[in-house]
């Protein structure tokens, strides 16, 4: 496993350093269109246009990368995102930075799709699991760790700007100049709504709701922290635990729905999310310390959601329809996130800061609700029937289907 992880160090290394970049520049626009005074419905939509980018990006950077190949669709993803990034630092404008952000999410879309496919093809079928883990461990880390660059510089400056096109280009580097074999071209597939939706009503909603209150928090929770008086460094903290803390509890969240009814596990998180979401909105302004206490708690379940969707949906497909069902869920996701941002601005916009865990805890309950339903019209899958619970494979479609494939051919991560 350790001559595989050095064959794709190069890939990883460049994979972090765009997460890294990514989770600072994300959280530093979040916190500077506050302070530039936008409406935080504005800044809902400018957050939102991200994952309309990257719900797009999934549909069709495949083209662009099997036209040109990984290296040179990498090199001009970067460009794209760059040039962007640099463009927008001109202006103080929500249209520009909406656009700027739209654009990011499609390019991100195809420079993970490539990263992913590029570490599909370097695994075995006994190896996929535990690499593709290694890989979205770099993720969460690197994304967390950006949060904590924002104390570096002047958020009213256009300094991060410049940070953030330094880390995309820093990422090329390895990518560019890797001597590992060219990848096959990248294949995407999936099965539509109504299919899924017939299959698994509750696996749909769950990769839903995990997008709509997940982007919310990403894009939202630095406006929540900034108006509930944390300073640049603590919303950098705020955020930082936020996302670090979606590492704590996959594995044992995931042997319990392998063990036992993946509905109740779902129910149970959704339900433990919710409380500490409440416990943020009654806590708004007050103590800081229990804040990033109760984010950590909420961080920890609610990015369990996803994972938990996919392996229910999975319980109840054929093996041939996995790989199809992959892309369709991730998909769900992506047009989840799209609205999340939007519809938490909204609330926020209504009720004051904390209505961002107000919308957050909603959408926790409803599905909740919804799951306690579902259990009273379908049987519980026996243990023995059921795929292998994996945290969320990738990024993207074809993350999610090398997922897929270790989770149906494959023994259980260890």
């Amino acid at each position: 496993m350790l001559a595989l992880l050095m064959s794709v160090a190069a890939l990883l290394l460049g994979a972090g350093l765009l997460n890294a970049g990514n989770g600072v520049f994300t959280t530093f626009l979040s916190v500077r269109m506050s302070l530039e005074g936008f409406p935080t419905e504005v800044t809902g939509l400018v957050m939102s246009a991200y994952y309309v980018g990257l719900a797009v990006g999934t549909r069709l950077c495949d083209r662009i990368i099997n036209r040109v190949g990984h290296i040179r669709a990498f090199a001009a993803f970067v460009a794209v995102a760059s040039a962007t990034v640099l463009f927008a630092s001109f202006f103080i404008s929500p249209y520009v930075w909406g656009a700027m952000r739209g654009a990011l999410g499609f390019c991100f879309a195809g420079l993970f799709m490539i990263v992913e496919s590029w570490l599909n093809t370097r695994a075995s079928v006994a190896t996929r699991g535990r690499l593709f883990s290694s890989y979205m461990m770099l993720s969460y880390l690197s994304l967390g760790g950006g949060q904590l660059l924002l104390n570096l510089r002047d958020p009213h400056g256009n300094d991060f700007f410049l940070i953030g096109v330094l880390f995309y280009c820093l990422a090329a580097l390895p990518v560019s100049l890797t001597s590992s074999t060219s990848p096959s071209p990248v294949r995407t597939s999936r099965l539509s709504f109504g299919a899924l939706y017939g299959i698994s009503p509750l696996g749909v909603l769950a990769c839903i709701g995990s997008g709509l209150a997940n982007s919310a928090l990403y894009g939202m929770g630095p406006v929540y922290a900034h108006g509930s008086g944390f300073s640049l460094a603590e919303t950098s903290y705020f955020m930082g635990a936020a996302v670090l803390s979606g590492l704590l509890l996959q594995y044992p969240i995931g042997r319990l729905s392998d063990r036992y009814d993946r509905r109740s596990v779902i129910v149970a998180v959704e339900f433990l999310s919710a409380a500490a979401a409440v416990g943020l909105v009654l806590l708004t302004g007050k103590d800081k310390l229990a804040l990033v206490a109760l984010v950590c708690v909420y961080g920890g379940f609610s990015f369990t959601l996803y994972p938990l969707g996919v392996s229910h949906a999975n319980d109840f497909l054929d093996a041939k329809d996995a790989v199809k069902a992959a892309g369709g869920l991730i998909l769900a996701w992506g047009l989840g996130a799209s609205v999340g941002p939007l519809a938490a601005s909204a609330t926020m916009g209504a009720l004051g800061p904390g209505g961002l865990f107000v919308f957050v805890a909603a959408v926790d309950i409803l599905l909740a609700l919804f799951a306690l339903w579902r259990m009273t019209r379908r049987p519980s899958v026996p243990a023995q029937a059921k795929g292998v619970f994996a945290p969320r494979g990738g990024m993207t479609p074809v993350g999610a289907e090398a997922a897929k494939t270790q989770t149906v051919e494959a023994e259980p991560i260890a």
